[in-house]
């Protein structure tokens, strides 16, 4: 008995779902088949364009001016296969196919795939236009979901995203099966008649789909890069210092945490224009449109975000929660201290025990930019805010250095408290141990504060809230007798250059880019490890850009599209 198409169809799909664990993924073009008819098409893959500050078609599609970066075997490998949707000019599907990775030819051919469809299906566009998509290593949920597209519905793929079950060896970037998907639409008008391709030998050409990853890279390099500013690539840095110029206080940088990522994202980029408002018109996207710096590239989120406010609870929508609200969402608790915390530190030193990226790679960087010395050290998701206003903290995709104080052999009296345990005071980025404030001069800020806090304090011990109600901030040894600090660092995608206005899509992270962090400066002390110390703790609803300055991070930025950053804290 002969089988139609669409069961030869459905039969594959389920097939290659149930063969992805050992990699055997079936395919709908494995010989040929009745009421078939074949099409070719090419990849181009996303590892030889150019960034521009405004792109164009045929550009990288992304606002940098840092360069580019070659992608890695892995990054730019299609082991998975292809999955081909053909839509309608208003995205209505036709239909699809599932290609074996295997089946690209090689040589001069390289990354040209060809595929069986239904000529059923089809028939109904016959010398029309149709929009080709293109989704390298595909997910299986999403062919799961191409198998159920039904002729002539409104295309469920455009809307489709893709949600991780976790954030760690993420399936999608890594083993060479990272997802990519279309960074442009690619219109191609079909045949009157199919009669002529009806074998694998005299498909109908498609043209070229070019394709983006569907993820972000984070590359760190061990600063600082100025010996000015500490012991160079020691992660060291010179944060106090005496009239002479020596330094008095270090801190050293010793992990690394990425907060807030998005736990679900398009597989197709989406944009859209600014409203009458300045905010994200996101309900009238663009598929696989161009990203320009001023407008906005569309999270999958949106509508939760372009209503926060820094009081609601999405934890659900990410990775690395900054924190989280309690219950009745009274009171808002640190990621540090909250005991489902979902931080995970990473050793410094482990990503600098990485293989060095070939700098070779970085192409067309700019002037005066050191390439060596970074290390890949993760892939991160898609997250973007809807409104300049809504860059804050608590949905900002950031990362938190932890490091720890060290006094030096110029500054004996801090060192020796620091040997006994002693806690250190900060006011306004001078420190001091107990025993100072007697010597202090009379009617001096920090003297005047200092005695309000003992008159708080009637004949007992201040409390750590009546220090920090009067701008002190206190640091206490860990059980290892460390002065641990932290740093958070908001990622910056298209910086504007106004320090005081927060413009389009300035923080964020945006697929196919790879972001170029290196801690360049320090110059003060950072956050205490319990917030209950600090005068000045992380909140969820401070804005990202008017946060306190506490490093200096190096960002380029790239395709792959590199944003280098550069980081000083001050």
């Amino acid at each position: 008995m002969k089988k139609s198409w669409s069961k030869i169809l459905a039969g594959a799909l389920c097939f290659a779902l149930a063969a992805c664990n050992n990699d055997d993924i079936a395919t709908v073009n494995d010989g040929d088949v009745e009421n078939g008819v074949y099409m070719r098409f090419r990849l181009e893959l996303p590892q030889t364009t150019r960034s521009v500050t405004d792109t164009g078609a045929g550009d990288d599609y992304v606002t940098s001016n840092g360069g580019i970066e070659i992608g890695t075997d892995n990054e730019n490998k299609v082991t998975k296969g292809v999955l081909v949707v053909l839509t309608t000019p208003d995205r209505k599907f036709v239909a699809s196919s599932y290609v074996r990775g295997t089946d690209g030819t090689e040589g001069a051919d390289a990354s040209t795939y060809t595929m069986g469809l239904s000529e059923t299906a089809l028939r109904g566009q016959a010398g029309k236009e149709v929009l080709v998509y293109a989704f390298c290593n595909p997910t299986d949920d999403l062919i799961e979901k191409a198998n159920k597209f039904n002729s002539g519905e409104l295309l469920t793929v455009g809307n489709a995203t893709c949600k991780l079950s976790g954030a760690e060896n993420i399936e999608i970037c890594t083993g060479g099966k990272f997802l990519m998907a279309n960074a442009v639409l690619l219109s191609r008008e079909l045949p009157d008649s199919f009669s002529g391709y009806k074998t694998k030998e005299s498909a109908y050409p498609l043209g070229t789909v070019k394709v983006e990853r569907a993820v972000a890279r984070f590359d760190y390099k061990q600063g600082p890069s100025d010996s000015e500013n500490g012991d160079r690539a020691t992660a060291t840095y010179h944060v106090l210092k005496n009239s002479e110029g020596k330094p008095m206080v270090q801190v050293q940088l010793t992990d690394a945490a990425l907060l807030n990522m998005s736990k679900e994202f398009y597989y197709l980029r989406r944009t859209c224009k600014q409203d009458g408002n300045g905010n994200a018109d996101y309900t009238k996207f663009d598929l696989c449109g161009l990203e320009t710096t001023n407008n906005y590239v569309v999270d999958y989120d949106f509508d939760d975000k372009i209503s926060y406010t820094g009081s609601e609870d999405l934890t659900g929508n990410f990775f690395y929660n900054l924190g989280r609200f309690t219950d009745n969402g009274s009171s808002w608790i640190s990621g540090q201290f909250d005991t489902n915390s979902e931080w995970k530190w990473v050793k410094l030193r482990d990503i600098i025990n990485k293989g060095e990226n070939d700098s070779n790679n970085w192409q067309d960087a700019p002037d005066g930019i050191d390439k060596t010395g970074y290390r890949v050290w993760r892939y991160v998701t898609e997250n973007t805010i809807p409104s300049p206003r809504r860059q804050m903290n608590g949905i900002s995709t950031g990362i938190v250095f932890k490091g720890h104080i060290i006094a030096t052999d110029n500054n004996p009296v801090v060192r020796a408290a620091m040997a006994q345990r002693e806690p250190l005071y900060v006011y306004n980025n001078a420190l001091y141990i107990q025993s100072m404030f007697a010597d202090l001069s009379e009617n001096t800020a920090v003297k005047n504060e200092y005695n309000a806090v003992m008159a708080a304090a009637g004949n007992g011990k201040p409390t750590d809230k009546m220090w920090t109600d009067h701008g002190f901030t206190i640091y206490t040894p860990n059980n290892n007798g460390e002065y641990e600090v932290f740093y958070y660092y908001w990622n910056r995608h298209n910086n504007n250059g106004m320090p005081a206005e927060m413009g389009i899509t300035e923080f964020a992270v945006v697929r196919n880019n790879v972001y170029k962090l290196c801690v360049d400066k320090i110059s003060i002390l950072g956050h205490p490890t319990d917030p209950g110390k600090d005068p000045d703790p992380v909140d969820p609803n401070e804005p990202d850009e008017n946060s306190d300055v506490y490093f200096t991070v190096s960002v380029q930025v790239l395709p792959w599209v590199v944003r280098v950053n550069s980081i000083t804290f001050d």
